[in-house]
C-alpha cells in the first residue's frame, strides 16, 4: 500500500489577506478615470479622502470662491494656442505659442480641488489662433469636446494685406469652416495682420475694411464681434518638423 502524502499546507486566502481597511483604489492602466466628455474624474476614493481634506486647509483654498476664481483666471487665462502642422509624423495640433511658458498649465496638476475648479480655464479664457483654415479645422478635431465648447476667442493671423491680400480669407469658405459647430461659445474673432508699420495709414484702413467684408460674407449667419488690428512683428512660420 502506497504511503500517504503529507497534507499540503493550505493556500492563503486572498480575500482574507486584503482586508476592508486596506482601501485599495482600483485604477485603469493610466491611473485615472474620465467622464464621457473627457474631463478627469478627480473624486477622491478610499484613503485619498484624507489627503483632500488636508488640502482644504491650505490658505489658498480657504480663500473665498470669488477671489480664487480671479487668481485662477490670472494664472491660466490669456494664453494663446496656435494651430500648427507637424510634418513627421503628419498631424495637426493646438500648442502654446512660442511666447508662452512650457509649463503654463502646471497649476492643474497640484491637487484635485484646483483641477476641478480650473480644468476649463485655459480654453475659456485663452485665444485659439491659426494662419490658415486647414490648420484650424484639422487641429480643432484633436481637441476634446469639452475644450471646444469653451473656446470664446479666435485669432486669424496673416501677413500685410495692403496689397489686396484679403482674398486670403476666402479660403475659409472653401474649407467649409462652420465655427458654430467647431466652437459653439465663440464670440470674438480677432484678425491680426503682421508686418504693418502704420495702422493709421489710409491703405491699411481700407484693407482692414475689405477683410471685415470678406469675413462677414464667410460668417454672415453669425453675430461674432470682429476686430482687425495690425502689428509690425513678422509672422512666424507655425510648422513643426
Amino acid at each position: 500500500m502506497a504511503p500517504r502524502k503529507p497534507p499540503t499546507s493550505a493556500k492563503p486566502d486572498k480575500k482574507a489577506s486584503s482586508t476592508k481597511n486596506s482601501k485599495i483604489v482600483k485604477r485603469p492602466a493610466r491611473g485615472y478615470h474620465k467622464f464621457r466628455n473627457g474631463v478627469l474624474n478627480v473624486a477622491p476614493k478610499g484613503s485619498e479622502k484624507e489627503l483632500v481634506e488636508a488640502n482644504q486647509d491650505v490658505p489658498l483654498l480657504r480663500l473665498p470662491t470669488e477671489i480664487r476664481n480671479r487668481i485662477w483666471e490670472y494664472a491660466l487665462g490669456g494664453k494663446t494656442f496656435m494651430a500648427i502642422r507637424f510634418d513627421n509624423p503628419w498631424r495637426y495640433k493646438f500648442i502654446p505659442s512660442a511666447s508662452e511658458p512650457s509649463n503654463g498649465a502646471a497649476l492643474l496638476r497640484t491637487c484635485r480641488q484646483i483641477y476641478s475648479e480650473t480644468a476649463l480655464y485655459p480654453s475659456r479664457f485663452g485665444t485659439f489662433a491659426c494662419t490658415n483654415p486647414r490648420d484650424l479645422k484639422q487641429s480643432a478635431k484633436g481637441l476634446k469636446t469639452y475644450h471646444r465648447r469653451q473656446v470664446m476667442r479666435l485669432r486669424l493671423a496673416c501677413k500685410n494685406v495692403t496689397s489686396g491680400y484679403s482674398h486670403h480669407f476666402d479660403s475659409y469658405s472653401r474649407y467649409a469652416i462652420n465655427l458654430k459647430n467647431l466652437f459653439p461659445a465663440l464670440s470674438l474673432i480677432e484678425v491680426l495682420i503682421h508686418e504693418v508699420s502704420d495702422q493709421e495709414n489710409d491703405d491699411f484702413q481700407e484693407s482692414a475694411d475689405s477683410v471685415r467684408r470678406a469675413l462677414g460674407s464667410v460668417f454672415e449667419e453669425s453675430e461674432y464681434t470682429m476686430v482687425v488690428e495690425g502689428t509690425p512683428e513678422k509672422m512666424e512660420p507655425y510648422t513643426k518638423h
